[in-house]
């Protein structure tokens, strides 16, 4: 799929795996209404796109983002995510 998910409605995580196949996009997730988060795994799956050195990339936007995921895995590249009100960003850096 071209472009970001577009969700019309709120999103809840409350345990699992959520992979997102990455891409150049401007956000991979858009959530129009709240995301909560109540732990769970994140995957960052970027085998169709590489990355040299560090970069941020908009994971989800969303009206209301509260929670947060417990981990991160994302194979050759460290990341760190930063929650802000509206949006998750990953910082990547190649490892």
């Amino acid at each position: 799929m071209d472009g970001a998910l577009a969700l019309d409605r709120h999103f809840t995580m409350d345990a699992g795996t959520l992979t997102l196949a990455m891409d150049d996009d401007s956000s991979q997730i858009t959530v129009d209404g709240s995301l909560h988060l109540d732990g769970g795994v994140l995957n960052l799956d970027f085998s169709d796109y590489k990355i040299e050195g560090s970069k941020n990339i908009t994971l989800i936007t969303a009206n209301t983002i509260l929670g947060e995921f417990d981990s991160v895995i994302a194979d050759g590249y460290e990341v760190t995510l930063t929650y802000e009100k509206n949006r998750i960003i990953a910082h990547v850096k190649a490892k």
